[in-house]
């Protein structure tokens, strides 16, 4: 098994484009008026939009892994 290293393109995540969460603007959270920050219920507190899928990388091909020996 030949050893693998994380993808120095999309830094290990497979992605190179993640979409913005239209409910919290990219910021995870909610601001209400005297309540503590509530976490976005549509994306986790992730800001990212669960409905539309990343772009994935070309270079790891969205797994997130290279051949520890590939070029870069």
């Amino acid at each position: 098994m030949s050893a693998v290293s994380a993808c120095c393109v999309c830094g290990g995540t497979g992605a190179v484009k993640t979409f913005t969460c239209g409910v919290c603007r990219g910021t995870g959270y909610i601001p209400e008026a005297n309540v503590p920050t509530v976490v976005c219920p549509e994306c986790g507190g992730k800001g990212d939009s669960q409905g539309n899928p990343d772009l994935s990388c070309l270079r790891c091909r969205g797994q997130g892994v290279v051949a520890a020996n590939s070029p870069r």
